[in-house]
């Protein structure tokens, strides 16, 4: 059997409420279960993210509930895990089925956020493991690495790099990947796809390091040229006129010292 945690939409509970209040308010209806169902038989348990949950609450109502090991849990609740050792460690020791689900935007995803700590520390045991979307192959390789007792990842929607090493590496894991599809419109698709074009744009790049060269060599060579013949006829002229100042002044002095011998200034 299944019990499902869910807030309605008729169920108001007020922003000035302290959390103290709504703590009593669902340890009692936790307790009120007792009366309503056998909890001995529930081995299914969802958690809405809505409903208002604390980590001791979660903690007691598991306690209530020996036989559950499977959750599904939306991934706003997972940050109450970590508040509680031992919640962890009772997670840890009971729960072989875990499924995370979300209503946000695959960029945000909480659990993603504690990847390593999630599925080390709380949930190294699982057997089977299902989620909206599989984002990076990272994620996957540490879900892989940390359940050694895995045996099924379940995935609505993986990007193409998680496909992509899927296909290259499915043939030596223990493990049996299943997805409905692969999102080819997600951001991280479009990552990886810009991640490749950014690759191909760099070889690009390359080429147009190439067509860089050309146009250095291109302007080398014009500045050879203008600088060679600019340089050449302005050292010419230089050198012709300092040649031309040269004789001028050679004559000159040559003039003054027939009249300094004629006026017997040297005698």
């Amino acid at each position: 059997e299944s019990l499902i945690l869910k807030r309605h939409s008729y169920e108001n509970y007020d922003d000035d409420d302290d959390d103290e209040h709504e703590t009593n308010i669902i340890s009692t209806e936790i307790k009120l279960f007792r009366t309503i169902i056998n909890l001995s038989n529930i081995k299914h348990l969802t958690i809405d993210g809505q409903f208002y949950l604390t980590s001791l609450l979660l903690l007691d109502l598991l306690k209530e509930l020996p036989n559950v090991s499977s959750l599904k849990i939306d991934e706003e609740q997972l940050t109450k895990i970590f508040d509680t050792i031992e919640l962890r460690k009772y997670l840890n020791k009971n729960i072989k089925k875990l499924e995370i689900f979300s209503h946000t935007c695959c960029d945000e995803r909480i659990f993603l956020n504690k990847i390593n700590i999630l599925f080390s520390q709380v949930f190294p045991n699982i057997e089977q493991f299902t989620c909206d979307y599989m984002k990076q192959v990272d994620d996957l390789l540490v879900i892989l690495k940390d359940c050694s007792k895995l045996s099924i990842i379940k995935c609505k929607a993986i990007s193409k790099s998680v496909n992509s090493w899927i296909q290259i590496n499915a043939s030596k894991l223990d493990v049996y990947l299943d997805f409905k599809e692969v999102d080819d419109e997600t951001d991280d698709d479009e990552y990886d796809y810009d991640y490749d074009d950014d690759e191909d744009e760099s070889d690009y790049d390359d080429e147009d390091d190439d067509e860089y060269d050309y146009d250095y060599d291109d302007d080398e060579d014009e500045s050879d040229y203008d600088d060679e013949d600019d340089y050449d006829y302005d050292y010419d002229d230089d050198e012709d006129e300092s040649d031309y100042d040269d004789e001028d002044d050679y004559d000159y002095d040559e003039e003054q010292k027939r009249r300094s011998l004629l006026n017997g200034d040297f005698i």
